[in-house]
């Protein structure tokens, strides 16, 4: 127990309501303490009864329980607590930010297509970023396949086509976390403004970290997470 509370302690904050949320509302919604309709991105039931927590918890309610779920909660867990400490330097609004554009970009096809969860598109565009900012980091699936982390959000796409379902919200997951990989730092060094720059506002509520503070849970090289050993291995 002392353990687990340790993991739960150093998990970055972003990842952990991230995780947190994930795991209240996909298990209350499986286990009958809220219906899973009002769960859903419905805009229609957003605009004619101003039900607006629906923008919020269509990121956080992931369907059936299974083996998609835990995997889907392990890279949560995973990549998410690697972006936050590693990509945006435990600077808690650059996370927030990201995620905040993501959810914004997933309302477009989740209105026209339209997608009632967007969990997963979400899931996708964390997991899409950090393999372009982890390019060569090997990585095995199923049968010990290895790969770079550049090809996992494609390798994931081909195995839901295997498995005869639709990955359109990958897909869709995808192209999103490119956008924001283009419009936060391609574009910018082409010489075009900083379009996705984190607004001040979020900087002033979230300061960063202090300079030259190792964070809780990586000092003396420790990484956020149980010890589940080493390797990033899939299935």
């Amino acid at each position: 127990m002392a353990e687990l509370q340790e993991w739960w302690n150093n998990l970055p904050p972003v990842t952990k309501v991230l995780f947190g949320g994930s795991m209240v509302f996909t298990l209350g919604g499986n286990f009958g303490l809220v219906s899973p309709g009002l769960l859903m991105f419905m805009p229609n039931e957003i605009y004619s009864r101003f039900e607006i927590w629906r923008l919020a918890t269509t990121f956080f309610f992931h369907g059936k329980l299974g083996i998609g779920f835990l995997m889907t909660m392990m890279w949560i867990i995973r990549y998410g607590a690697s972006l936050e400490r590693g990509v945006f330097a435990d600077d808690t609004a650059d996370m927030l930010w990201f995620i905040l554009v993501v959810c914004g970009l997933s309302y477009i096809p989740g209105y026209f297509l339209p997608l009632p969860m967007l969990a997963k598109v979400l899931v996708m565009a964390l997991i899409y970023y950090w393999s372009r900012k982890n390019p060569d980091q090997q990585m095995s699936f199923l049968f010990g396949i290895k790969f770079k982390a550049f090809y996992f959000p494609w390798v994931l796409i081909a195995f839901r086509v295997l498995l005869g379902k639709n990955p359109v919200t990958e897909v869709i997951g995808v192209l999103i976390g490119h956008i924001f990989l283009f419009f936060r730092e391609y574009y910018p060094l082409q010489g075009g403004p900083d379009l996705l720059a984190t607004p001040a506002v979020l900087k002033g509520m979230f300061p960063g970290p202090v300079i030259g503070h190792a964070p809780a849970g990586m000092q003396a090289g420790r990484q956020p997470g149980l010890n589940w050993g080493a390797g990033h291995r899939l299935g």
